[in-house]
């Protein structure tokens, strides 16, 4: 089973295309939620030194990333676009409950079973996000939903979803 806190831990990881401000906004107007922030090889402490609630992670490698992830029930993602979702599908298989900015490719992988989408610029959206999770059985229901989804985005399943659009374009 999927332990998860109270108030629920947030995890933002990635950096390309994120928008930092916009993140810092939703950090400033959420201080009971624990945000885990991986800023990379960025200092984002002069950005945050202001949020007690905000614990900001170096680049680290994957072991400890899983660790962190491990540790954390929403995976939240503030992107100005969907140029490498390598988060996105860490998340679902890591079975985290998904904030995430509703822009480019984000429902090649997301759906709303396992993903609130935001409005991209309206901290009040993410925040509304944040909390509805604040319900231990929506977040576990998302989390679940998260973790199977995952369980679509395999080579093989990719394999099988082209072969079908071909056959069909054949007929």
């Amino acid at each position: 089973p999927i332990i998860s806190q109270n108030p629920p831990k947030v995890i933002a990881m990635g950096n390309q295309v994120r928008n930092i401000n916009l993140l810092k906004q939703i950090v400033d107007k959420n201080p009971k939620f624990q945000f885990i922030i991986c800023q990379g090889v960025a200092d984002m402490s002069k950005l945050f030194k202001n949020n007690p609630n905000v614990t900001l992670i170096p680049f680290v490698e994957e072991p400890i990333l899983k660790e962190l992830m491990d540790k954390s029930d929403i995976s939240l993602n503030v992107m100005e676009d969907t140029i490498g979702s390598n988060v996105i599908v860490t998340s679902l298989g890591m079975g985290l409950a998904m904030i995430c900015s509703d822009v480019g490719s984000i429902k090649d992988y997301c759906d709303i079973s396992n993903t609130i989408f935001c409005e991209n610029g309206n901290p009040s959206s993410f925040s509304e996000a944040i909390r509805f999770f604040e319900d231990e059985k929506i977040l576990q229901n998302y989390r679940e939903a998260a973790r199977l989804a995952s369980k679509r985005l395999s080579i093989a399943s990719f394999h099988q979803l082209v072969q079908n659009e071909t056959k069909s374009q054949d007929n």
